[in-house]
């Protein structure tokens, strides 16, 4: 006997092709029943449907997170920009020419205009005209008074003949002018907006009194200057921000003196220094923006050969940029 004898016997089965379509049928059936299937069915069916819902909900919650930022420098990728300021300030006076006290704390009136346009890149050009007044900004003013040549210090200088002591019942006239045109660069971080620049200026200055004595300051020079302006509220079409500038001012130029029948001109430099800080409002208006700013003011003009003049006081500004 051999054991391959005993070796149980080996069934082979084929499926035939009517049972694998029958098992095939059964597969599809149970796959479109399932709750799977159904799902990829209706995902399938309005794809485009769907994929707007999805764009509209985005959309939605975008807008609704999305800051208004109204500061003028940044509202548009270039603008220009108008503003202008009624000045109101105390004005002191450390005297040479006129030695009361009287002179301090009169009041002088002004204003000032600024006309600017900015670029896409943060850089601009600016121009800016400034006019302070004081009338009557004194009486009883004691001074040394010049008979023809005097011989007295008279700002400083020396002038050779007779000479005497006179008081003036005349009002003194006090006038400033400034023009600028500079050249800045906008720095945006976040909330703060940063402006520094530099820029030529012409400024001068007019001390009078009537029949008496008439002095007049001309300079021109350079100017370098900082401006900042920070958010602090912001609603869905105004913002509230604090602002804050400085600037100075070296000149040089000459300085003319007119006394009775004399009449004095001497070479001088001078320095303005200015420093500014206050509250600024502002409004959309659509591609515009207006804006209003209350701030206090400093300016010290401090000259070699007159009377330093000092300006402390209010400053009510309105502008648009667009």
């Amino acid at each position: 006997m051999q054991y391959a004898d005993l070796a149980p016997p080996v069934l082979t089965m084929r499926p035939t092709t009517m049972q694998l379509t029958a098992i095939a049928a059964i597969l599809i059936l149970a796959i479109q029943n399932s709750p799977v299937y159904g799902a990829g069915e209706a995902i399938q069916a309005e794809p485009r449907a769907i994929v707007d819902a999805l764009d509209a909900s985005l959309n939605e919650n975008e807008l609704l997170h999305q800051p208004v930022n109204l500061n003028a420098s940044n509202l548009l990728l270039s603008n220009w920009n108008f503003e202008t300021d009624i000045l109101l300030a105390n004005l002191d006076y450390g005297s040479v020419d006129f030695t009361g006290e009287d002179g301090d704390g009169e009041i002088a009136t002004g204003l000032r205009f600024s006309l600017g346009w900015k670029s896409d890149s943060g850089f601009g050009i600016r121009t800016r005209l400034s006019a302070r007044n004081v009338d009557g900004a004194s009486e009883g003013l004691s001074f040394q008074r010049v008979n023809g040549i005097a011989d007295g210090p008279i700002n400083g200088f020396t002038y050779r003949g007779a000479s005497s002591n006179a008081t003036s019942n005349h009002p003194v006239e006090i006038r400033t002018a400034t023009f600028d045109i500079e050249l800045f660069k906008n720095i945006s971080l976040e909330r703060t907006d940063f402006l520094l620049g530099a820029g030529l200026r012409s400024a001068g200055f007019r001390t009078y009194v009537p029949q008496i004595i008439e002095n007049t300051v001309g300079t021109s020079g350079i100017s370098l200057f900082s401006e900042a302006r920070h958010l602090l509220l912001m609603s869905e079409h105004s913002e509230l921000a604090v602002v804050g500038s400085g600037r100075v001012s070296f000149l040089t130029g000459e300085w003319e003196s007119r006394i009775a029948a004399a009449m004095i001109e001497v070479k001088t430099d001078m320095t303005i220094t200015e420093g500014s800080l206050g509250l600024e409002w502002s409004r959309s208006l659509g591609r515009a923006v207006f804006f209003l700013r209350a701030q206090y003011e400093y300016q010290l003009w401090n000259s070699e050969v007159t009377s330093d003049l000092a300006f402390n006081g209010g400053a009510l500004r309105a502008g648009l940029s667009w």
